[in-house]
C-alpha cells in the first residue's frame, strides 16, 4: 500500500481497520460508506461518478443484506415485507443479486485503487 514507507503504512493500516462498521455488522451501503469515509473517500459518489450504471446498487445491496438476514434468521415477517416491496426471493433474483455484487466489488476495487493512487502517488496500489 505504502511500499517502503513503514510509518505511513502503519498509520494507514490503523485508520483502515479501527472501529470498522464491517467488524460489527453487515456490509450495508451505509456501513461501507462510513468505513471508507474514515480515509476521506466518499465511496458512493465516487462509484456513481465512475460507474453511471451503479445508480441503485446501494439500495440493491441493502435489500440483499436484508434478504440474507431474514433467511439466516428464518424471519418470515421480514421476508413477507421484502416480497411486498417487490423483491422476489427466487433463483432468478439470486443470480441478479450475484451479478450486482460482482459489479459493485469490481467498481469499489477501481475506485479505491484510484483514490489511493491520488492520495499516495506512485501508481495504483494493485
Amino acid at each position: 500500500m505504502a511500499a517502503g514507507n513503514v510509518p505511513l503504512e502503519s498509520v494507514l493500516r490503523v485508520q483502515l481497520t479501527a472501529n470498522r462498521y464491517l467488524d460489527k455488522g453487515n456490509a450495508t451501503s451505509g456501513n461501507l460508506g462510513s468505513d471508507f469515509l474514515k480515509i476521506g473517500l466518499q465511496l458512493w459518489p465516487a462509484i456513481y461518478m465512475g460507474f453511471p450504471q451503479a445508480r441503485g446498487w446501494n439500495r440493491e445491496l441493502d435489500q440483499i443484506v436484508h434478504v440474507r438476514n431474514a433467511i439466516a434468521h428464518v424471519d418470515e415477517v421480514k421476508l413477507a415485507a421484502l416480497r411486498a416491496d417487490g423483491y422476489s426471493i427466487n433463483l432468478t433474483q439470486l443470480k441478479k443479486s450475484v451479478k450486482t455484487i460482482e459489479a459493485l466489488v469490481a467498481a469499489m476495487d477501481d475506485v479505491v485503487a484510484d483514490y489511493l493512487n491520488q492520495l499516495l502517488g506512485g501508481g495504483r496500489p494493485w
